[in-house]
């Protein structure tokens, strides 16, 4: 059964100006059409906001265009103007599948609290449609642990970004504004999943199905592909925000993300540049022990190789055996490179 509730399509835009047309209209495309959708302009420099104006004339839309403040701030602003009873996020150079709306729409009951749903990066894959409901903490397990983050054969096999990101859920605003949950307009990395974190502790049970509700482009330039120095900060900030809230298993997560970018720095860098960035790491994680002294307690679990590889890793950098450290991350990925 449809419900005619609106949904709030949040869309923040930063220089997007390739996309943002396709964006948009596949949005106001939508065969639900109870929507209204939310485009924060975060001081984009070039064509984005001209090309996003052409719409201002639809009643649906709300145009906001402010001084660029980060993806955080931008959410949170869409946040408090939107008035449907439910949210969804979307980025700008992304957009919403044919009829993904009403697919999902069609799975709200009076209990549902939110929906989770996939993506797809081509061609949309036919596939018998499954729906589960599961507990919330279950979910909040997948999100801070992606080494292991296999549910079922059936959903998400080889997406762990369904449970992290923001962009292909089903958010109830009541929940979000009742208690104040908003985006940590301190991080540039991570910042989705802290939201998602957040939100799962206030509600008992999610929707997951496997209907693809969104094309996702994987953007070479985005700031999660590979290692910056910057991220070292970002990622300490976000470990003691996740032991603050008393998040179990934060620093699986934490050490997870940051090795991958480290493998990615050793495969990828050489010569003096990999020399500079590798010294910046072991000057940091001499700084900050905290995060390395907390693997010691990490279990090897399912036989997972990657795990066992970061742990090592991990204890190599604790007794400042550097080098080892590195040459372990950079063979873990030469291995497994293409699989």
């Amino acid at each position: 059964m449809i419900h005619s509730e609106t949904v709030s399509i949040i869309v923040p835009v930063f220089n997007a100006e390739k996309y943002i047309e396709q964006c948009i209209k596949s949005c106001l495309d939508q065969s639900y059409k109870d929507i209204e959708l939310i485009i924060v302009n975060d001081g984009s420099t070039d064509g984005s906001l001209a090309k996003c104006l052409q719409w201002k004339t639809d009643p649906r839309v709300q145009i906001v265009s402010i001084e660029n403040h980060g993806v955080s701030f931008a959410r949170n602003l869409g946040l408090r103007r939107a008035s449907g009873k439910w949210i969804i996020f979307l980025d700008s150079d992304d957009y919403l599948l044919e009829n993904c709306l009403e697919k999902l729409m069609s799975l709200v009951s009076a209990d549902t609290q939110q929906i989770i749903a996939t993506y797809t990066e081509g061609e949309v894959k036919e596939a018998e449609l499954c729906h589960q409901t599961v507990s919330a903490d279950e979910i909040s397990r997948l999100c801070l642990d992606p080494i292991n983050h296999r549910f079922q054969s059936s959903f998400y096999e080889e997406k762990p970004a369904s449970w992290v990101s923001c962009w292909n859920k089903l958010y109830l605003n009541r929940v979000i504004q009742e208690n104040a949950i908003a985006f940590y307009e301190g991080l540039r990395l991570s910042e989705d999943m802290l939201f998602n974190m957040d939100y799962l502790s206030c509600i008992r049970e999610v929707v997951i199905t496997n209907i693809p509700v969104v094309f996702y482009r994987s953007n070479e330039q985005s700031v999660t592909r590979a290692f910056h120095p910057s991220h070292l900060d970002d990622r300490m900030r976000l470990f003691r925000i996740l032991k603050e809230r008393e998040y179990e298993h934060a620093s699986v997560y934490v050490i997870s993300i940051l090795f991958w970018e480290i493998c990615r720095m050793e495969t990828e860098t050489s010569g003096n540049t990999r020399k500079q960035l590798e010294k910046i790491v072991c000057d940091y994680f001499s700084e900050n022990k905290e995060i390395l002294l907390a693997v010691r307690n990490l279990s090897l679990s399912n036989g997972k190789w990657q795990r066992m590889v970061y742990k090592m890793a991990a204890i190599c950098f604790r007794y400042k055996v550097y080098f080892a450290g590195f040459f372990i991350l950079r063979l873990y990925t030469v291995v497994t490179k293409g699989k």
